[in-house]
């Protein structure tokens, strides 16, 4: 189901936020760049930024096929035009928020359905209804209604008195009360939620999360030791329209005083709410509130406008005497937080149209609906088993339900019982569950969250059983040539999937993962890949030692292409280098930089649904460029695209090498080695062993393809013909590679005194073999003039485009870098001018450039740091640039020893460590692999 959301203020990202984590395609349309940068960094999302109600815009968001659009900006008018430009481009169902209630008035001219919405909310109304419930019950922080009223959530806040409760488990006070029917399905202590499960002990202090029958409520509250005793004086402080609706809701009931600090405005109140006493007074004055006898007060409900002022009231309230005090607030990050400060009950009319919104999508979309408490980060869910499912098949304390969730309620044929461990469900019934959804970042750093040691283990073994069932392939190929090296894969493939099969098995359970848990995955992912991609090397006896068969298994999987065989003082087994290694070794070393290109974890996320939304921390810390583009609004469905195109342009290579007259097995082989950039061969001459130039062409093309950023191909295969020349990155990269091989071959024609086809062949395949960090050579170029050493050089620091299978630090960057630079140097003349950077039509934020910046002062700093210690081996300089510079950007071959037609045989084990950690940071671009050496990082 597609879900349009224009609007990312903190209604749309919440909403998307709840979405998201179903089975929904999110897409948010926001004008606000910096919202725009949230959704996007935070969301399994996919974000346009633009003007909600431009018709460009909402195409671009695709609302012509979207089931639902949700306008949801502050400003009504944007909604009410975008919802009829969504309705007139063929929307099925619209929802708008509007806050002026005189669009939905009987007398209204304008009515919302004349602009297509099918559905009103407004944020007001539902934040009235929630404090009239939450007056109603003035025991509660909270309540809820479901089937109809049969049934009701409430949240109560335990005290001394509850001693009923406190200090005993949940198991034993229902036991214990068999005839109050009623379950605990979430309890928040110190700001932190959790669902208890039946040995979960009560505390004094803790807000418990009831869910019980309504009939059953008064012997709930007798259990938890408090009485239900009806509220009759009431005080609101703000004349806000939320504070007007609930002095008109109650008025008639109750005593309501309504303070409101301006006069003229206190004035207009009292004359439209005739049973409600308004007072001219300052709300946060406590000698006003103790002349108004405070104390007396049942319920205090602070609603201006102003969340600094209610939190300050409702805190000065509760100290001075008031029953009950609650408070109205837009931020819901800190939510359960500021019910540990005294305040009664917190109401957001955020959230409360966050929560109307997915019930109301979620009773469409299944005849299900969904309550979401995302200030506490609890859902509750009802749903129907399916036939056959294990649900079905055992009680409930029999099933492995993770920690986090269980099953609260069931509904047989109308009857509602309160599940118990011993209940079995049937596929005729319904049932209300209860699950944790993964806190917010800010949240998470107030209480301080760790890293995920048992989902972090589950996700790395998954991997790393799955690399191992890869083996046999290689394996069979060895068979089918008979040679040596197949019992070394079988023999490697079963120690792998022994190992990741058993840590994977004993760590199953709940994924949930953070940013920090996902910066670790990514960064130990690509180290245990590495290391056993090397032990077919070792096993087999092809590479006898330990470093330098992790050497080539690093420099395979981070697509780098850099080898050591090739010398016969070191690989006397290989008296032909890489023409005497067997079939399966040769494929395998291609396989391996193959799922390297793409990215290992993008791989495992794409074929493997078990992430769910946790894939987005993956991905964004895996996928290359200064953003993670997504082209899907499901990070999987993102993955699993990425991987279609790669492995359609991987096939299309094949045919077009093996019609042109090389091998299948070598057109296999090196489609595995071009698509990811990588650039290891089945020959030591690499491509110049084949005097073909249409096998040079043909490569030439595809290594440039893919250099390109994957989204564009996906662009233009799904119809969108202008993509990659609307991109101003790639406009630049065709540039550049037309610019460079111009240059060289000009360089090329001087040194020689005459030109030839060849000598443009050459220049244009080094050009590409080095700017797209492919690595693949035709010609000796360390022959060639300095200057022309000097630009393929420049070339290895520059390398492709973002989201491209290229390293290096890539065309965007360096663009963003000039453009940078230019407006510091216009600055200097005008100091106080505000010069915006823009790609294109695109601006570019701040924090971009910045990190961009620091990317470029890290980039270059290692690189330095990795010449200076190659130097302190005695490596010449030439060579030792070559290499640094060559490791960073995974590329390959180098300059000086290091060149295209040399290996890094000679080289100490300590520099091969040194260039495998390069190629590991250059491969995940730096930041993903030093936050891991930062102190704050492991707190």
């Amino acid at each position: 189901m597609k879900i349009v959301i224009i609007g990312a203020g903190e209604v749309g990202f919440y909403v998307a936020k709840a979405l998201s984590q179903e089975n929904f395609d999110i897409t948010i349309l926001d004008i606000d760049p910096v919202k725009c940068r949230r959704a996007s960094e935070n969301l399994d999302v996919i974000v346009v930024e633009g003007n909600g109600a431009s018709p460009k815009n909402l195409k671009k968001a695709d609302v012509e096929h979207a089931d639902y659009v949700l306008a949801l900006t502050r400003v009504d008018e944007v909604n009410l035009i975008a919802s009829q430009q969504a309705h007139e481009l063929g929307a099925k169902r619209i929802i708008a928020r509007l806050r002026n209630q005189q669009y939905t008035a009987h007398d209204s001219i304008i009515r919302p359905e004349h602009f297509g919405i099918d559905r009103v909310i407004h944020p007001e109304r539902e934040a009235c209804q929630e404090i009239v419930r939450l007056v109603r019950h003035p025991y509660a922080t909270m309540v809820t209604d479901f089937e109809g009223g049969r049934l009701q959530m409430i949240g109560i806040r335990l005290k001394e008195k509850c001693h009923f409760i406190i200090g005993k488990a949940v198991k034993d006070v229902c036991e214990i009360n068999p005839e109050i029917k009623f379950g605990v399905v979430a309890i928040v202590r110190n700001g932190e939620a959790t669902v208890p499960w039946g040995d979960f002990i009560f505390e004094n202090g803790d807000i418990a999360y009831f869910i019980t029958r309504t009939d059953k409520l008064d012997g709930l509250l007798k259990v938890v030791g408090v009485k239900h005793e009806m509220n009759r004086r009431i005080m609101i402080l703000g004349g806000s329209k939320i504070g007007r609706s609930v002095a008109e809701e109650l008025q008639n009931e109750m005593s309501v005083r309504l303070v409101e600090k301006n006069r003229e405005k206190a004035t207009q109140i009292a004359t439209l709410l005739e049973n409600t006493m308004v007072v001219n007074a300052d709300g946060i004055d406590v000698e006003f509130l103790k002349s108004e006898n405070i104390q007396e007060v049942d319920s205090y409900l602070a609603v201006t406008n102003d969340e600094q002022t209610n939190l300050l009231s409702g805190i000065l309230a509760n100290h001075l005497g008031v029953k009950q005090s609650v408070v109205h607030i837009a931020t819901t990050d800190y939510q359960p937080f500021i019910q540990e400060i005294g305040v009664a009950a917190v109401v957001s009319k955020n959230m409360s149209t966050v929560n109307t919104i997915i019930r109301d999508i979620r009773s469409d979309q299944s005849e299900t609906s969904l309550f979401s408490m995302e200030e506490i980060g609890v859902e509750v869910v009802e749903f129907n088993p399916e036939p056959g499912s294990p649900v079905t098949e055992k009680p409930l304390s029999e099933l492995d339900f993770p920690r986090d969730s269980l099953v609260g309620v069931i509904n047989h044929h109308g009857q509602l019982s309160i599940a118990r461990g011993t209940f079995q469900l049937s596929d005729e019934d319904n049932g209300t569950g209860v699950h944790q959804t993964f806190l917010d970042e800010k949240v998470e750093k107030v209480v301080h969250a760790s890293m995920n040691t048992r989902p972090i283990l589950n996700i790395l073994a998954g991997l790393v059983t799955l690399l191992g069932l890869t083996m046999l392939v290689p394996a069979c190929i060895a068979l089918g040539y008979g040679e040596y090296d197949a019992q070394g894969f079988f023999l490697s493939a079963g120690m792998v999937m022994t190992g990741g099969g058993i840590v994977w098995l004993f760590t199953r359970g709940n994924n949930r993962i953070t940013n920090k848990d996902g910066f670790a995955i990514v960064t130990f992912a690509w180290i245990l890949v590495a290391a056993a991609g090397a032990i077919p090397f070792y096993v087999t006896g092809v590479i006898p030692n330990v470093t330098d068969a992790f050497f080539e298994a690093m420099s395979g999987v981070t697509t780098t292409g850099a080898t050591i065989i090739g010398n016969v003082a070191t690989l006397p087994n290989l008296p032909h280098g890489i023409e005497s290694l067997p079939h399966g070794i040769l494929f395998w070393r291609s396989f391996i930089q193959w799922i390297g290109g793409m990215g290992i974890v993008v791989f495992y996320i794409a074929i493997l649904p078990l992430l769910g939304i946790n894939g987005f921390q993956l991905f964004k810390a895996e996928v290359p460029g200064p953003v993670a583009d997504k082209i899907r609004p499901r990070v999987r469905e993102t993955a699993k695209y990425l991987w279609m195109v790669y492995l359609g342009i991987t096939l299309a290579e094949i045919i077009l090498l093996g019609i042109s007259g090389m091998s299948w097995f070598e057109a296999i082989c090196h489609s595995f080695t071009t698509m990811p950039t990588g650039g290891f061969s089945t020959r030591n001459a690499s491509i110049g062993a084949y005097n073909n130039s249409a096998i040079h062409y043909i490569i030439i093309i595809f290594m440039f393809l893919a250099g390109v950023n994957f989204s564009l191909h996906f662009k233009l295969f799904t119809g969108d013909r202008k993509a990659l020349w609307k991109d101003n990155e790639f406009r630049n990269y065709l540039g550049l590679v037309l610019g460079v091989t111009l240059i060289i071959t000009l360089t090329r024609v001087a040194q020689t005194g005459g030109w030839s086809h060849m000598e443009f062949r050459d220049s244009l395949f080094q050009t590409v073999s080095i700017v797209t960090t492919t690595g693949y050579a035709t010609a000796d170029y360390e022959l060639w003039t300095f200057a022309a050493q000097f630009i393929l050089l420049a070339l290895m620091f520059i390398g492709a485009c973002g989201g491209s299978t290229g390293g290096g630090m890539k065309v965007i960057r360096i663009l963003l870098i000039m453009k940078y630079t230019a407006m510091e140097t216009r600055r200097m003349l005008h100091s106080r001018a505000i010069i915006p950077i823009r790609i294109g039509n695109r601006y570019i934020s701040e924090d971009i450039i910045r990190n961009t910046l620091g990317f470029f002062l890290f980039y270059i700093s290692i690189f330095a740091v990795a010449t200076l210690l190659l130097a302190a081996m005695n490596v010449d300089i030439t060579s030792a640039i070559g290499a640094a510079a060559s490791a960073l950007g995974n590329i390959g071959p180098g300059l000086g020893a290091f060149g295209p037609t040399d290996n890094y045989a000679l080289l100490p084990d300590f520099g091969k460590w040194l260039l495998s950690f390069c190629m590991l940071l250059g491969r995940l671009e730096i930041f993903t692999v030093m936050v891991m050496f930062s102190h704050v990082f492991w707190k």
